[in-house]
């Protein structure tokens, strides 16, 4: 604010002095500082108190977002780096227009957890299991829609190589071709003869008196579902279809093998100690008809 004089006089040369440098300043092509009067005292904070003050009050906010930001890293890092990693990963997928099986049978994930180990070696047994609804006729469309995008996602990447189906989710895999050409493991050549083995599928229970039940079936109860369900395995090697035969791909392809050899073995005893063998780099099948014992 300009000065203010009570004198008139002292008033108006006031005024003429600062209407002088104003065209003086104006002449000179700068800006015009008008005599505002001495300038106030920069308050700088002394003490540890007032500098403390000093910095909350302007930083409280940008504060407590930082401490909020890094608790969230944090827990982002703890449930990234030292989550449980699962030794197997099982895709379960059928019509949703059928009662699911986990609505069936509370110890799913036991049940499973029984076939497997601790492949990671973490001292304890994780399996992971993706139950997917793919009748979009049936239900929540959008839902049963997203489940068969994931689906196919699995298969062409290769992310897990174990699945339990039923047919129409088989067939939707393969748009219901007769003869489709199979990104399946060939059960019938890894267990030749053996009634449940058909084509690409290691049938778990049937609806007629062709088959037999196998032992997880009965205690999944998958005749109260009123279709037949079936394990599929993902080939992996250098063809096309195969998945990638990473390391990963490859630990996981032996454990799913192991998991539809201790499903075969538990079912019929014959077979036990007689694990054939899939070898990915030439994609043969190779049978070795010993007992553990020899």
């Amino acid at each position: 604010m300009a000065k203010k004089y009570t004198d008139p006089r002292q008033q108006e040369l006031h005024d003429l002095i600062e209407l002088k440098r104003a065209r003086q300043a104006a002449a000179e092509n700068r800006q015009y500082e008008a005599d505002l009067g001495p300038t106030a005292e920069k308050i700088v904070p002394k003490t540890p108190k007032e500098k403390w003050d000093n910095f909350w009050f302007h930083y409280k906010k940008t504060f407590w977002i930082s401490i909020v930001a890094v608790i969230g890293v944090i827990w982002l890092i703890k449930d990234t780096v030292f989550a449980p990693k699962p030794d197997l990963t099982l895709s379960l997928s059928y019509f949703s227009g059928r009662a699911g099986i986990s609505a069936l049978n509370e110890d799913l994930h036991s049940d499973f957890d029984a076939y497997i180990a601790d492949y990671n070696g973490d001292g304890q047994v994780l399996s992971v299991i993706n139950e997917m609804f793919v009748d979009m006729s049936y239900g929540d469309p959008d839902t049963a829609y997203g489940n068969a995008q994931k689906l196919i996602a699995i298969l062409t990447t290769g992310e897990d190589l174990l699945f339990i189906l039923d047919q129409p989710a088989y067939d939707y895999i393969f748009y219901g071709e007769d003869e489709p050409y199979s990104v399946f493991v060939d059960m019938e050549k890894l267990y030749p003869d053996l009634e449940n083995a058909v084509g690409d599928k290691l049938y778990l229970n049937y609806l007629d008196e062709s088959g037999t039940d196998t032992l997880l079936a009965q205690n999944w109860k998958l005749d109260y579902l009123k279709d037949e369900y079936f394990i599929c395995v993902r080939h992996i090697g250098a063809e096309d279809s195969s998945a990638k035969a990473t390391e990963k791909n490859q630990e996981s392809f032996t454990h799913s093998l192991e998991f539809v050899q201790k499903i075969v073995a538990e079912t019929w005893p014959e077979w036990e100690g007689k694990q054939p063998v899939y070898d990915s780099a030439t994609m043969n099948y190779i049978h070795y008809p010993v007992t553990e014992t020899e």
